[in-house]
């Protein structure tokens, strides 16, 4: 049986936890409510096919910094001529398209993969708060040389879905995720 002397300690420890974990705060993460203050963090990059590749952040990021191509570098790993050694070639990204869940970006090479240990470094790309990733990330992922037939997806319209109040006069704005050829567009007035 407790006696009553030891309910206030109880009392006062559960009190004492709950502040010690509400301060352990990553200030500003998502859902948290406080002011988000840490940049994105890559979740996961993943070879589409021989050029594609898919970088989702943990976070919505701004669509000018994730589609700006000198924010990735992208080397594959080579044999090289000397037994044992490993060479690096630099791949061109041709295209960064951020894709609608707004966390999701599909880069597109000019040239394609092999199917090798590939890095992709990751600088500037900021979230929606405003925090860039100041400090490159690196991450390593599996080549692919699977045929490309990942179909160009359109992440980006304007004016926007149901849009209102639209002057007659304004251009029309299509966005897909790597460059296209022979674009069509059916519909009628």
């Amino acid at each position: 049986m407790m006696s009553n002397h030891s309910r206030p300690i109880l009392i006062i420890a559960a009190g004492s936890i709950a502040l010690a974990l509400l301060s352990c705060s990553d200030n500003g993460g998502p859902g948290d409510g406080g002011n988000d203050e840490t940049p994105p963090a890559v979740s996961s990059v993943t070879a589409i096919d021989l050029s594609h590749i898919d970088v989702t952040f943990n976070e919505s990021v701004k669509r000018a910094t994730a589609e700006f191509l000198p924010h990735y570098i992208l080397t594959q790993q080579l044999p090289a001529l000397a037994p044992g050694a490993m060479a690096s070639d630099t791949l061109q990204i041709g295209n960064a398209s951020l894709k609608s869940d707004q966390r999701t970006v599909a880069l597109t090479t000019a040239t394609p993969m092999a199917a090798v240990p590939c890095n992709l470094s990751i600088v500037g790309v900021a979230d929606l708060a405003g925090n860039s990733i100041l400090t490159p990330i690196k991450k390593t992922f599996p080549g692919s040389t699977a045929a490309d037939v990942t179909p160009p997806e359109l992440v980006y319209r304007s004016p926007g879905p149901n849009a209102t109040n639209v002057a007659i006069s304004m251009p029309m704005g299509l966005q897909f995720s790597e460059p296209v050829t022979g674009v069509s567009l059916m519909g009628g007035c």
